[in-house]
């Protein structure tokens, strides 16, 4: 599924405000960076805060970068 860039932030708002809120300003980064991969971002997003498999705040940033620039 594709959103316009604008309903891609949102959507990433409402994750992190659920899951993180102290990333929630993150959101605008992603959406304007990232919004030609959405899909690899929320999969990212889902396996990284999933309770399994959860990644140390401080690396979450260039995991994602690492994962999307592959």
């Amino acid at each position: 599924m594709h959103f316009s860039k604008q309903n891609f932030e949102i959507r990433l708002r409402e994750f992190f405000e659920r899951h993180d809120p102290a990333k929630v300003d993150l959101a605008h980064v992603l959406a304007n960076r990232f919004h030609l991969h959405q899909d690899e971002v929320f999969q990212h997003l889902t396996k990284h805060y999933d309770t399994n498999t959860y990644h140390e705040p401080s690396t979450f940033k260039e995991k994602l970068l690492e994962i999307l620039t592959a």
